[in-house]
């Protein structure tokens, strides 16, 4: 049972899926990272023959690879970090409410933004789940009321849907129940 007039995170697993999201980068900078410590690694009388260089150049080169893997590894180091704390606030500042006539959604880090959702303007609600959120249990749950887009979606009469809130992330199970409570206060019934 959800409880009402309580505000809610979107879980978890939401957490892991913000930080996860937030990776890329980081991984783009850790393959550079291991590009560059397997030249590093390349054999030193190679470059000399090759490149007709002393060993004196080689090590000057090999002196400024290391510098650079190590400055790599720093920035590295701080970007996931920076990536992490930034997915926490994310998920910190994304709740929801059921409250007596409406859904309550806070969001937002700098720029917030507090939505109200009345459940009379409530027509559908979706759970879209693609196939990461299938390995991991969850879905998007999305809103769809009259006034408000979400591309993608037509409805009965082939019209596109409207959408005026989403829940990025939130546990499939939860989602399911969530979305049954606002159906029924909407007094929206859908044909499965």
């Amino acid at each position: 049972m959800i409880e009402l007039s309580t505000y809610h995170r979107l879980g978890l697993k939401t957490l892991y899926i913000f930080i996860l999201e937030r990776m890329f980068g980081p991984l783009a900078i850790f393959f550079g990272i291991m590009v560059v410590i397997v030249l590093r690694s390349i054999d030193e009388s190679f470059l000399m023959s090759t490149f007709s260089m002393s060993v004196a150049g080689v090590s000057a080169i090999n002196s400024l690879v290391d510098l650079f893997v190590l400055l790599l590894v720093v920035l590295w180091i701080i970007i996931i970090a920076l990536g992490a704390f930034i997915a926490w606030l994310d998920y910190h500042y994304y709740q929801f409410c059921l409250d007596d006539h409406a859904l309550e959604i806070k969001r937002g880090i700098i720029h917030k933004e507090e939505l109200s959702i009345p459940y009379n303007h409530i027509e559908n609600v979706e759970m879209d789940q693609g196939f990461l959120s299938q390995v991991f249990g969850v879905c998007r749950l999305v809103i769809l009321t009259a006034g408000h887009e979400y591309e993608g979606h037509e409805n009965q009469d082939g019209g596109a849907n409207e959408s005026e809130g989403i829940l990025p992330t939130i546990d499939k199970g939860f989602a399911e129940e969530l979305k049954q409570e606002l159906l029924s206060r909407a007094n929206v019934h859908i044909q499965e």
